[in-house]
């Protein structure tokens, strides 16, 4: 086995990190404290009856709930508090958490609303059970699906029907908004697709695109089960295609990818003909930015790993456009079939401007390897028995530093 050339010096210091996003509090009974308005119910500030657990903090909500035959607040099953005037965007904010506690397991719910004067216009509701069993415990919202701003939030602490007599007293607390990445990540690198672990949706852009198809050939440099497919045209109609014609993921499916923690974006392409793939970089639908790599004649037919350089980029993108042939020369009539798969983005460094980052070659203690999906293939091996493919090296020397780059092997 031989290697054939090195594709790139990956990553040149220490980089081990999902995006830090910061979180924001909405309410944790000391520090941040704001009016939580009754909802069908008398909500109070109350002393935390339950120190000694995962919540020490001296204050938190309370709302006592009450069956539907018993007189007094908190007799319907949405009873809890709002808070108003917020400023919840989901391009920031994907997942609330809170911690709750009540004597009986059952269904937490929070709505949020967006409001128009003063019409809720737009609301959605999120439910999660709770199993503490009268201890606090940690629920956590996914609100990724989220499209629009919310400057509501209800909390409906007990979300069913209950016996007719029940009363019980509900607490929650730490009302917190943070950003949880969805895609995978590991060591630097972001998996935002490889149809298999990292599997999420493409939407279709002037064509129907497939994903979960067939890999036409796993015999090259990608071993991939799955890929995703378009079909091209050059007939410029639509499902089978347009000049712009790809995929998108976007809407639920969004991403946060930091410019200043990731400038390449790597992409497999495979198809019958040469020419430009472009891909476009979206922030919220505008500061849109396009970058082009060439997949080259000597390799048609076959697997291609295209480098796309976004350390242009100036905003987060939260959007990305794979367009696998961005001109009509060299399509038939009756289509071609263009695949993409193993969709990542990483870090390069440029070590000769970096001279702060010094790694020893002639002492490196530990060698890991991953394959291009960013799997674990193992720690010290010996290159001429790995299969055909694309491989990322860890290298650790003596003195701590570390190193990452991409090597492509082949027999």
């Amino acid at each position: 086995m031989k290697r054939l050339f090195l594709l790139s010096s990956l990553v040149a210091s220490v980089m081990f990190c999902n995006y830090a996003q910061e979180s924001v509090i909405v309410y944790d009974g000391e520090q941040v404290k704001p009016t939580w308005v009754d909802l069908e119910a008398t909500v109070s500030e109350v002393d935390n009856p339950d120190k000694d657990g995962i919540n020490p903090s001296e204050r938190c909500m309370s709302i006592v709930r009450r069956g539907e035959s018993v007189e007094g607040n908190g007799k319907q099953t949405f009873s809890g508090g709002r808070l108003y005037d917020l400023d919840i965007d989901p391009n920031y904010f994907n997942r609330i958490s809170m911690l709750v506690k009540k004597q009986t397991n059952g269904p937490v719910k929070i709505e949020l609303q967006r409001m128009d004067g003063g019409a809720e216009v737009d609301k959605d509701g999120y439910t999660v059970e709770y199993t503490g069993g009268g201890e606090w415990q940690k629920l956590v919202f996914d609100i990724k699906c989220r499209t629009i701003k919310v400057n509501n939030l209800l909390v409906l602490i007990h979300d069913t029907a209950v016996p007719a007599d029940m009363e019980e007293t509900m607490y929650w607390d730490d009302v917190t908004l943070y950003w949880e990445n969805d895609y995978p990540v590991k060591d630097s690198i972001m998996t935002l697709y490889n149809g298999e672990d990292a599997n999420f949706y493409w939407g279709d852009l002037a064509a129907t695109v497939n994903r979960d198809v067939e890999n036409p050939d796993k015999a090259g440099i990608n071993t991939s089960d799955h890929c995703v497919s378009v079909l091209r045209t050059n007939t410029g109609t639509e499902p089978n295609g347009v000049q712009h014609s790809g995929g998108a993921l976007f809407g639920c499916e969004r991403m946060r990818i930091n410019p200043a923690e990731y400038n390449r974006l790597s992409v497999m392409v495979l198809k019958g003909i040469a020419g430009p793939v472009t891909l476009e970089l979206q922030k919220d639908g505008v500061d849109n930015r396009f970058v082009t790599a060439q997949y080259t004649e000597e390799e048609v037919g076959k697997w291609q790993q295209l480098v796309f350089d976004i350390s242009g980029s100036t905003e987060e993108i939260h959007r990305l456009l794979i367009r696998p042939h961005d001109t009509q020369d060299g399509l038939t009539a009756e289509g071609t079939l263009m695949y993409w798969d193993n969709v990542i983005a990483y870090y390069e460094e440029n070590t000769s401007t970096n001279s702060h980052v010094i790694f020893d070659e002639e002492s490196v203690i530990e060698t890991v390897y991953y394959n291009i999906m960013g799997k674990y293939v193992g720690t010290g091996l010996d290159e001429t028995l790995l299969p055909n493919g694309i491989y990322i090296v860890k290298e650790t020397d003596s003195n701590g530093a570390v190193r990452a780059r991409k090597i492509q092997l082949w027999k």
